[in-house]
């Protein structure tokens, strides 16, 4: 964004160019101009889209998703777990970006009015390569500690590039009378290249 604001302002196109700038900075507040990349002339028009920036009404977003339990970020910033509500966000365009565990990661453009929330949805769609991962794995299960490990087990290498793989096994024990639990782990180490 902030090279499209410099081809404004090199072409004379000073509005476009500070449109630019508050969307750069409206997601970026904290956002410090490299001298070293970019002209020290967009210092100064930087700098008053900053405080323009900071006098914008704030608002908020709701964000739900599917599945839910995904984690939340907001401008690249973790902002918690769906469903969530956001609070005192720059009024302006914001990036939500969901990710959760076996699930192909989501994003979202956010235009945060100063009006009721805004609702944000993010479906994420399943990992083709986890569910290869969890079959393998369930495959392998009963197998681990074992020496050697079923074949099943180059699936992983095959489908995540992988040489070795640890799997632990955890197991919880009776709880103790001081109301702690003991939790015995074993790690297996497999070289898939053998």
């Amino acid at each position: 964004m902030l090279a499209l604001a410099v081809v404004h302002q090199q072409k004379g196109n000073l509005r476009a160019m500070q449109t630019m700038l508050k969307r750069l900075l409206t997601w970026r507040s904290n956002y410090e101009l490299d001298t070293s990349v970019f002209p020290q002339q967009i210092s100064e028009p930087l700098q008053e889209a900053r405080a323009e920036v900071g006098q914008l009404p704030l608002g908020q977003i709701k964000v739900l998703c599917e599945p839910s339990g995904s984690q939340v970020f907001v401008d690249g910033d973790f902002a918690g777990v769906a469903p969530t509500q956001l609070n005192n966000l720059t009024v302006g365009e914001h990036y939500v970006t969901f990710k959760k565990l076996g699930y192909k990661r989501g994003l979202r453009i956010a235009t945060v009015t100063a009006g009721p929330p805004l609702q944000v949805l993010g479906k994420l769609p399943r990992a083709e390569k986890y569910l290869l991962v969890e079959q393998a794995i369930a495959k392998v299960a009963p197998e681990m500690g074992q020496s050697p490990i079923d074949n099943v087990v180059d699936n992983l290498r095959e489908t995540l590039f992988l040489d070795h793989a640890i799997f632990l096994k955890m197991q919880r024990s009776a709880p103790q009378s001081s109301g702690s639990e003991d939790v015995t782990v074993a790690a297996y180490l497999y070289d898939l290249r053998s």
